[in-house]
């Protein structure tokens, strides 16, 4: 088999689609159609707003999102790739990134806390400003947590199947 051999600077950029949400009824959660945020309506300050992509990773793959969503820079929150769509919680993540304000921060900054079957990684954090790009990557067994492309936490484990 013939290939070549390209220099890291040299491969594209990976593709990202947007994600196309499904919420539970129960979930206190929209989705803001023009964004295709999930924008939680009800609930008070829990954990109890949720969605999951309708789309699925099968093999090779990876999730993106910003450090702050939508200007706000007082939310919490998490995203993450699970190998079983069943509770839809933080601590249901297998692999997940709690995106955490810090308090009276200036200029603004936030604190991505790497999460591996829904408990956190003690020391496995990143600094965040607002232009910060966060992402959950899968290649092989190898699941990578990264801030702005530069990982922050990796694990190897078997993960063949479908993630969500």
């Amino acid at each position: 088999m013939m290939g070549v051999n390209l220099p890291a600077q040299s491969l594209p950029p990976p593709e990202f689609l947007p994600v196309i949400w499904q919420t539970s009824p129960t979930s206190n959660t929209t989705v803001e159609t023009a964004s295709g945020l999930l924008i939680k309506t009800a609930g008070g300050t829990g954990w109890n707003a949720d969605g999951v992509s309708i789309q699925r990773i099968l093999g090779d793959g990876a999730v993106e999102f910003p450090a702050v969503v939508d200007g706000d820079l007082t939310a919490a929150f998490a995203v993450g790739l699970t190998l079983v769509d069943s509770h839809r919680t933080l601590s249901s993540l297998d692999f997940g990134i709690r995106m955490t304000p810090v308090a009276n921060s200036n200029p603004y900054r936030t604190t991505a806390q790497a999460y591996h079957n829904g408990v956190l990684i003690t020391g496995k954090t990143a600094s965040c400003t607002s232009s910060s790009k966060l992402s959950i990557t899968r290649v092989g067994s190898l699941i990578s947590y990264l801030k702005d492309g530069v990982p922050f936490h990796s694990v190897t484990v078997n993960t063949s199947g479908q993630l969500f």
